[in-house]
């Protein structure tokens, strides 16, 4: 595990008699870092959350929070997490005051001043007192994040969290997960199958099908920027049939697809900023006239779809 590694999982699997649900899973988060689960409904996110949680037990494989194995060391690794599962329960009679009152008695060491101090950090100084009865979902999901990381968590965990949120909600909460990561330095897992909000919450994403890992991306840079870790770019060549063999040829990093346009007589390729510069250099050494090089911006989306096959169950 590296240093800032809150949470490590090394080939994590989970069996439910014959069925494979969660398949060799190896993830890592970082301090500080929003972390997403993206895959289509059934591909195992909240099976994953509830192995990382300890309401499921592993088949097979490790998983460490905070150097505390989930298995062996239980009440030492669940007391780095906060976690959401589903929607987050409270008393509807009290006021979100109370209920985090309530919550703080069965901790240790959480004091007035910290009461306050998360009711500021999620934004809910004004209602704070009311009854919950009268906070609408967006704001119950806030006081929920707050009961979650009251404790100071190394880890917070959210299954589903934007679930029957309206926009305002979703980019409130989004706001308010982003300032936890960057204040506290809290690790936050996001489960979800919703495309676009994982790309505009997320640092990194694992896209997970059928329970396996099938690829990882980071949306942003430490400094909230989109970045791509791989470029998307297509070559016009004179010779299109010649390029997409060479680029499919045995030990090349990064393969191409079919041509875009027969006519236009463009490859696309996919790699990092050195493997253009390699790749384009191999074709010019094959005879290949390049004509041109020009950036594809792939979304997260179509990362996804191309990914999980079309992304349907």
């Amino acid at each position: 595990m590296t240093a800032t590694a809150v949470l490590q999982l090394q080939e994590v699997s989970k069996k439910m008699g014959k069925r494979t649900i969660v398949d060799r899973l190896n993830l890592s988060v970082q301090r500080g870092e929003i972390f997403g689960l993206l895959g289509p409904n059934g591909a195992g996110k909240t099976t994953v959350i509830r192995m990382i949680t300890g309401l499921l037990s592993l088949s097979q494989g490790e998983i460490t929070i905070c150097g505390h194995s989930v298995s062996r060391q239980f009440e030492q690794a669940i007391r780095h997490v906060g976690a959401i599962v589903e929607n987050p329960e409270m008393y509807k009679f009290l006021s979100g005051y109370d209920n985090l009152r309530h919550y703080a008695r069965m901790m240790r060491g959480i004091s007035e001043r910290r009461i306050e101090d998360t009711v500021r950090l999620v934004g809910l100084e004004e209602r704070i007192f009311d009854k919950v009865k009268t906070y609408s979902l967006g704001m119950r999901q806030r006081l929920g994040v707050a009961q979650a990381v009251l404790h100071r968590p190394d880890l917070l965990i959210l299954d589903e969290p934007t679930n029957g949120l309206d926009p305002a909600g979703i980019r409130e909460l989004r706001d308010y997960l982003r300032k936890m990561a960057d204040d506290e330095g809290v690790a936050v897992i996001v489960s979800s199958h919703l495309l676009a909000e994982m790309e505009l919450m997320c640092d990194r994403v694992a896209i997970i099908d059928k329970g396996k890992l099938i690829g990882e991306r980071t949306v942003k840079s430490g400094s909230g920027e989109p970045v791509t870790e791989q470029r998307f770019v297509r070559f016009e060549v004179d010779r299109p049939a010649a390029a997409r063999q060479l680029f499919g040829q045995p030990g090349n990093a990064s393969a191409a697809s079919a041509a875009v346009d027969a006519d236009s007589h463009e490859v696309e390729f996919t790699g990092t900023k050195e493997q253009i510069a390699e790749a384009n250099a191999r074709l010019i050494a094959d005879g290949i006239k390049v004509y041109g090089i020009r950036p594809v911006n792939k979304t997260l989306e179509q990362t996804f779809l191309e990914m999980t096959g079309g992304g349907t169950k």
